[in-house]
């Protein structure tokens, strides 16, 4: 059994990324414009949400401040959450951190998203507790698929990162987890099932797949 546990947050913790999509499109309502699911899954899933919303600001050519436009992207996403979106966390997960925890196994989040945003889908999922750590894209120097987030959510643990699994759901965060020298779990979501999530050590159809997977190993 691996000595720690890291999550990505957006498409494994729940399905945050039709939230986000949402959020984005009501962003965008007031330009006349919006994004397919089908755009957003092939665009924009696996980036740092900050890095989306300055893509989509050149993409349509919105004279409005990037600064702006990311504080309305980060309250609309707020309120959408606060509001009752409907997030719920991903079939298996609760019984997958509950069998985590009576091993004693310490769990982190390593996300492309900001702390703010991963905080307030915690609480939404009342999962707050359930993380020893939390490591987001505006915390360090270099989003995924550099591996700083993952290298700070490992020291965090302090836990060395070769005896760590991350458990992903895209090529983005795989290669940040592979380069930060973790072992890696993807979960192919809605969004992230069309990628080349083949550089991850396992691919699993959800967590009881990863959990008797785990089983068989201890």
């Amino acid at each position: 059994m691996f000595s720690a546990f890291i999550f990505d947050l957006d498409g494994v913790i729940a399905d945050t990324e039709s939230v986000q999509l949402r959020a984005i499109n009501l962003l965008l309502h007031p330009f006349g414009h919006r994004l397919t699911q089908e755009e957003w899954a092939r665009e924009y899933v696996g980036h740092p949400i900050e890095e989306d919303v300055r893509v989509i600001q050149t993409r349509f050519g919105l004279e409005t401040p990037l600064e702006i436009l990311s504080e309305r992207r980060r309250a609309l996403y707020r309120n959408l959450l606060q509001d009752g979106a409907g997030l719920q966390t991903l079939p298996g997960l609760d019984a997958f951190l509950d069998e985590l925890r009576e091993r004693n196994i310490p769990l982190a989040i390593a996300s492309g998203s900001p702390r703010a945003d991963i905080e307030t889908v915690l609480q939404t999922l009342n999962l707050s507790e359930r993380f020893n750590a939390i490591a987001a894209a505006d915390e360090v120097a270099q989003p995924k698929p550099a591996p700083d987030v993952y290298l700070l959510a490992t020291a965090r643990l302090k836990i060395q990162p070769h005896e760590c699994l991350a458990i992903e759901d895209s090529a983005t965060g795989i290669a940040a987890a592979k380069s930060a020298g973790l072992q890696v779990a993807a979960i192919p979501s809605v969004y992230t099932r069309h990628q080349d999530l083949s550089k991850a050590d396992v691919l699993v159809g959800g967590f009881h797949e990863l959990s008797q997977m785990l089983s068989r190993r201890t």
